[in-house]
């Protein structure tokens, strides 16, 4: 489905901006402009992951694998990845608004 491969995209970006230790670039040498420092720096402060939920989607999204493999990696059965990482996104995406953007 491509609305999944762009939402996957996305997410993908997201989760490495976050990440991101370097405050000026981001992945493909994207120059990061103020309000995409502002929105990194609310990301970083408000969202609410342990160490293993951020390594999980590390491996989702920068290391590409499938969900319930990360989820394998961490002792955690397919159902609690898939339940984890659906709770993850919903927390981006509150996080996350349109304004931001814009």
């Amino acid at each position: 489905n491509p609305e999944d491969r762009l939402f996957k995209k996305q997410i993908q970006y997201l989760v490495q901006f976050i990440f991101q230790n370097d405050h000026t670039e981001l992945h493909e040498n994207y120059t990061v402009s103020e309000k995409f420092r502002k929105l990194k720096n609310k990301l970083q402060s408000k969202f609410k992951a342990t160490d293993k939920d951020r390594l999980f989607l590390r491996m989702v999204y920068q290391d590409g694998m499938k969900v319930p493999e990360a989820g394998n990696r961490l002792k955690w059965n397919k159902w609690r990845s898939y339940g984890k990482h659906r709770r993850l996104i919903t927390q981006l995406r509150h996080l996350v608004n349109i304004e931001d953007f814009t």
